[in-house]
């Protein structure tokens, strides 16, 4: 997230393309929402110490969940010249797991 907030915040808004622009967007606000997840439950040490924190149980497409991170993680590698590549099974598309989506996407991004 931090090199897209970086591109939007030193480009010229008229020199990236509307669905560049778009997506970037989109992604800054898709990963500040993970971030507040993630200091919500942070800040929320009690929980934690009293052994009542909780997982959801929700139905999520795995494959999807992938892509949603690698989107938010393109273009911080865009800005190191790196080049982000991950095979994921064509047999996977369209499983839905339960779990937490969240939580996943939070290893996921770590890994």
């Amino acid at each position: 997230m931090a090199a897209e907030v970086a591109i939007a915040a030193l480009v010229p808004l008229e020199f990236l393309e509307r669905n560049l622009l778009m997506e970037m967007m989109s992604n800054i606000v898709k990963a500040t929402e993970m971030a507040t997840f993630v200091l919500n439950d942070v800040l929320n040490v009690q929980r934690l110490q009293s052994g009542t924190f909780t997982f959801a149980s929700v139905p999520f497409q795995l494959l999807e969940t992938h892509r949603q991170i690698l989107r938010l993680m393109q273009c911080h590698f865009i800005s190191k010249q790196l080049k982000l590549e991950c095979v994921l099974d064509s047999q996977l598309e369209g499983v839905v797991v339960a779990g937490d989506n969240n939580r996943m996407k939070q290893v996921i991004q770590n890994f």
